[in-house]
C-alpha cells in the first residue's frame, strides 16, 4: 500500500514538471484576434488573446513602415484590450500587436479606419450577417463570396444580429465558430458591434437575467455613450452615430433588472430606447436586434410570443420616430419587407394598400415599378424590414411562406447583407453564398426638390441634383450639377435616367417686368429640343402648357403648376420629346387668359 501511495505521488510530480516544462517552452503566441471594438472617429479598442499571461502593447501610426506611437499595459493577461485615443477622423492607421519585449504579430493587412466624423457623410459600407456562427460552408460560402465582392474597398463595421456562436454561446464555440473562420480579414480590420440571441444566452432562463455569458466577457460595448448615443447603463443594448447614421443595437432575449424584455415598453430599454431616439440627430436611423417581428422562415411571426409582442409593441415606438430600416436574425432566411407603416397584425391582416407606404420593388434598375424609396421631409413615413439570419444557419419555412408584407424572401440560399451609405442615398444588397446578388433595393431622402432663385443678371449660379446618381439636365448636360448665368428669368431641370427622380429650378431675375404685360414666345422657332419657350405673367397665379396638333386635339399636356409674377423660361425639351415632328400649337393658360404660339418641331 505505501508502495502505490510513493508511485501515484511520483506520477502526478512527473505530471506537473512536464506541464510546467512544456507550458515555458510553448512560444507565446496569438489565440484569438486580433479584432476591432468602440470605434469612434478618434478612438479604437483592440483586443486579442494569448497562450499563456504576458503584458501587451501596440504601436500605430498613418504609415506601415512608421509605426511610431504606441499604447502599453504591463499588466500581465491573456486576454489584452488596448484603447488607441486621440486618432483622427476618418484616417488609415496600421498597427501591430505583441508585448513590451516582443511583436507577435503585424503586417500590411493589419490596418482600421477612423469612422467619420459624426454628421458628415462619405461613402460608407457596412456588412451584416445573422446567425452565422454554426461552422458551417455556407458561414464559410458567405464570408468568402464577401470577400470577394470587397475586393480592395473597405468595411466599416460590421454588424453581428444575434446567435453568433452555437449551439451555446460557450467559449470554445465562440472561438472555434467565429473567432477562428473570420480572424484572416474582417476582424482585424473591421470593427465589430454586435446584438445578442437566444444562443448566446444559451437559450437559459438563469442568464437571461443575469448575463453572466462569454459575450460580455469577449466584447467590449459603449455602455457609457461613448460611441455617440445616450447612455444605456449595460452592454446589452447601445447606440452609435456612424457619419450620418445612428446605429442602436437592442437585446431581444435577455432580461433588464429580472423583470422585463425588449418588448415591455415601461422597461429599462424601452425607456433608454425613446431617449435616445429623441436624442438623434444624424439623417439615417438603422435599428438592429435578434428576433423579427414579421416571418414565415424558419421562425413564425404569428404563432411564437416574442415575436408577436415585439411586433405589437415596439414597432409604433420605431415608427414615431422614422426608423429607417429594421433588421433581425433568428429566422434562419431572408427576408425583406415592402416600405412599410402602421401595421402590427398576423399575416393574413395585411394589405399592400393600406400598409404599404411604397409598394415599388425599389430596386432601382429599369424594371417596372422599381423605382427607389423616397423618403422626404420630417414628416416621411415609412419602415423597411429585414430578416439576415442565414449567414451561417439556413433553412426552413412556414406552411404560409413567403409573409404577405415581404416584397422578396429566399430560404433556400444563404447570404449576408450589405448597406453602403454615401450622403442621402442608401443601397442594400443580399449577397448569397455562391456570390449572386439576389435582393437589393435603394432609400433616398430629401428628393425631387424645387427651387426658386431670385438671382441678378449675368451672376454665375451653380445648380446641384439632390441625389448621387445620373443626371440629364435640361440643358443636355449630364454632370451632379452645372453652372449657368441667366440673362432672363429661366427653369433648368434634371432627371435621373431612370426617371423616377426631378429636381427644378426656377431662376427669377431680381426686377424683371413683363415689357409688353403677358406673353408666349418660343427662340429658335422652327424649334428643337434645344428651343426655349419663354412666358411672362404680370400676377403670380396657376399656370399650364398644352401642345395641340393642327386639328386642334391636345396631345401633350403639362399638368398646372404655381408661377411667380414676371418672365420666366424653360427649355422645349422637358415637355415635348415624346412629340414627332411637325406643326403645333402651344397653348398657355391661366385662370382667364389663354395665349397660343405656333411650333414647327
Amino acid at each position: 500500500m505505501v508502495q502505490n501511495k510513493y508511485n501515484i505521488f511520483i506520477l502526478i510530480f512527473l505530471s506537473c514538471f512536464f506541464s510546467v516544462l512544456f507550458a515555458q517552452t510553448d512560444s507565446l503566441r496569438i489565440v484569438r484576434g486580433p479584432y476591432l471594438q468602440m470605434g469612434t472617429p478618434t478612438q479604437m479598442i483592440i483586443r486579442w488573446r494569448t497562450n499563456w499571461e504576458d503584458d501587451a502593447k501596440v504601436f500605430f501610426g498613418t504609415s506601415q513602415n512608421e509605426l511610431t506611437n504606441f499604447v502599453a499595459d504591463r499588466t500581465n493577461a491573456t486576454d489584452h484590450i488596448i484603447y488607441l485615443k486621440n486618432l483622427q477622423p476618418n484616417t488609415k492607421y496600421y498597427y501591430s500587436i505583441g508585448t513590451t519585449n516582443q511583436k507577435l504579430a503585424g503586417d500590411s493587412s493589419f490596418y482600421f479606419i477612423t469612422a467619420p466624423a459624426a454628421g458628415s457623410h462619405p461613402k460608407m459600407r457596412f456588412w451584416v450577417t445573422g446567425d452565422c456562427g454554426n461552422n458551417s460552408i455556407n458561414q464559410r460560402n458567405v464570408l468568402a463570396q464577401y470577400e470577394t465582392y470587397l475586393g480592395k474597398n473597405y468595411t466599416n463595421a460590421w454588424l453581428l444580429l444575434g446567435d453568433n456562436a452555437y449551439y451555446n454561446g460557450l467559449e470554445d464555440e465562440y472561438q472555434y465558430n467565429f473567432f477562428d473562420i473570420y480572424k484572416n480579414k474582417m476582424l482585424k480590420q473591421t470593427l465589430l458591434v454586435p446584438a445578442p440571441g437566444n444562443h448566446d444566452y444559451a437559450g437559459n432562463d438563469d442568464r437571461q437575467n443575469d448575463h453572466k455569458i462569454p459575450y460580455y466577457e469577449i466584447f467590449s460595448l459603449p455602455d457609457s455613450g461613448q460611441m455617440g448615443g445616450e447612455p444605456s447603463g449595460t452592454e446589452a443594448f447601445y447606440s452609435y452615430d456612424y457619419g450620418n447614421v445612428h446605429f442602436i443595437s437592442l437585446d431581444s432575449y435577455g432580461r433588464e433588472d429580472y423583470a422585463t424584455r425588449l418588448y415591455d415598453t415601461l422597461g429599462a430599454q424601452v425607456k433608454w430606447l425613446k431617449r435616445d431616439l429623441a436624442a438623434n440627430k444624424q439623417p439615417w436611423t438603422v435599428v438592429y436586434w435578434h428576433h423579427p417581428p414579421y416571418t414565415m422562415g424558419s421562425h413564425n411571426s404569428d404563432t411564437e410570443a416574442t415575436l408577436i409582442f415585439l411586433r405589437q409593441n415596439l414597432l409604433r415606438i420605431l415608427e414615431r420616430y422614422k426608423v429607417d430600416l429594421v433588421m433581425c436574425g433568428h429566422s434562419h432566411d431572408y427576408e425583406r419587407s415592402y416600405l412599410i407603416n402602421n401595421y402590427y397584425g398576423y399575416e393574413a391582416e395585411f394589405r399592400k394598400k393600406l400598409h404599404a407606404v411604397d409598394s415599388s420593388s425599389a430596386k432601382y434598375n429599369g424594371e417596372a415599378n422599381s423605382c427607389p424609396y423616397v423618403k422626404n421631409g420630417d414628416n416621411a413615413v415609412g419602415t423597411l424590414y429585414i430578416v439576415a439570419g442565414s449567414a451561417g444557419q439556413l433553412g426552413g419555412s412556414q406552411a404560409t411562406f413567403p409573409h404577405n408584407a415581404m416584397y422578396y424572401s429566399n430560404a433556400t440560399n444563404g447570404g449576408s447583407l450589405i448597406l453602403e451609405v454615401e450622403n442621402n442615398r442608401l443601397d442594400a444588397k443580399w449577397l448569397c453564398a455562391d456570390g449572386i446578388i439576389r435582393d437589393n433595393f435603394t432609400v433616398l431622402k430629401n428628393v425631387n426638390q424645387q427651387h426658386h432663385l431670385n438671382v441678378q443678371s449675368g451672376d454665375t449660379i451653380n445648380l446641384t441634383a439632390s441625389w448621387i446618381g445620373t443626371y440629364k439636365w435640361s440643358n443636355y448636360q449630364n454632370t451632379p450639377n452645372i453652372q449657368v448665368v441667366p440673362t432672363a428669368a429661366i427653369s433648368y431641370f434634371v432627371s435621373d435616367s431612370l426617371q423616377c427622380l426631378k429636381d427644378e429650378f426656377h431662376l427669377q431675375l431680381t426686377g424683371t417686368a413683363c415689357p409688353k404685360g403677358m406673353f408666349l414666345d418660343i427662340s429658335p422657332n422652327p424649334a428643337n429640343y434645344e428651343s426655349i419657350i419663354t412666358y411672362c405673367l404680370e400676377e403670380a397665379g396657376e399656370i399650364s402648357f398644352s401642345f395641340l396638333n393642327v386639328l386642334g386635339n391636345v396631345v401633350q399636356k403639362i399638368p398646372t403648376f404655381q408661377s411667380d409674377k414676371g418672365q420666366h423660361s424653360f427649355y422645349l425639351n422637358e415637355y415635348s420629346a415624346n412629340l414627332p415632328h411637325g406643326v403645333y400649337i402651344l397653348k398657355m393658360e391661366t385662370s382667364n387668359h389663354v395665349w397660343q404660339q405656333k411650333i414647327i418641331l
